[in-house]
């Protein structure tokens, strides 16, 4: 089975060799110089590559949203790239989405750089149907862009669905057990949300337990309860940025 988190973390070590560019251009024509530069750019650090495969991805209908923005920060950070390693994936986000390679020539090479990787390959593809998703039910426009990328990578189309929909139901049970947590639903508002919070942090917070004559293990278990809601209530934020969700 596919990881997005796994390919993450793996990819950013991933080993190339050298990449003949005659790969992505047509037989009998000169390379576009352009083209070359991107793919010498992009090929140095791998990980960034499939940064610029979601951005070409996000940008094939003339704009990007902003549900598409939040879900690309939300990848980011699923994917452990933090501090300057995501202000470069920004970067290269902003400036290969209108880059020289088109979306397809930028497949045929992350497939090639990767052929002895089919997780990798894999992991790719489901990305990009997660951002498929950004703005509720994709267009088959956005589908087929998804079914390139597994003709070009190797990978069955309904296999990556059929990943993602598991990822999906993983996620609306956490994030219900997480509305839980602080007790409230999906119909909120976040200032409701935000009430309920502070509510919640006040009576559980370590420095209210102190100088009171609480048994220890009272106190441990109400500081565990502080960290549960913190966490909960950070990723309903964070969902809530991308979606209602």
């Amino acid at each position: 089975m596919f990881d997005p988190i796994t390919f993450g973390l793996g990819f950013g070590l991933w080993k190339l060799g050298e990449y003949v560019y005659k790969e992505v251009t047509k037989p009998g024509t000169p390379p576009d110089p352009r083209k070359a530069k991107e793919v010498e750019e992009l090929t140095a650090e791998p990980i960034y590559f499939a940064v610029a495969i979601l951005a070409k991805f996000a940008k094939a209908d003339g704009i990007v949203t902003k549900n598409e923005i939040a879900t690309i920060e939300n990848i980011l950070r699923d994917i452990d790239l933090a501090g300057e390693k995501r202000t470069k994936a920004i970067n290269v986000f902003r400036k290969h989405k209108d880059g020289a390679l088109t979306y397809g020539e930028s497949l045929s090479v992350f497939a090639a750089l990767t052929k002895d990787s089919l997780e990798f390959r894999g992991a790719l593809c489901i990305l990009l149907l997660r951002l498929a998703h950004a703005d509720g039910n994709p267009p088959q426009r956005a589908l087929a862009g998804v079914q390139q990328a597994c003709n070009a990578c190797g990978v069955e189309y309904a296999k990556v669905c059929e990943v993602f929909q598991e990822a999906e139901q993983q996620k609306n049970a956490e994030i219900n057990a997480a509305y839980e947590v602080i007790g409230c639903s999906r119909a909120d508002s976040v200032d409701a949300i935000k009430k309920r919070y502070r509510e919640l942090t006040k009576t559980f917070h370590p420095d209210t337990m102190s100088g009171k004559d609480i048994h220890p293990e009272i106190t441990k278990l109400a500081v565990a309860k502080f960290r549960e809601i913190q966490d909960a209530y950070e990723r309903i934020i964070s969902l809530r940025s991308a979606t209602n969700a």
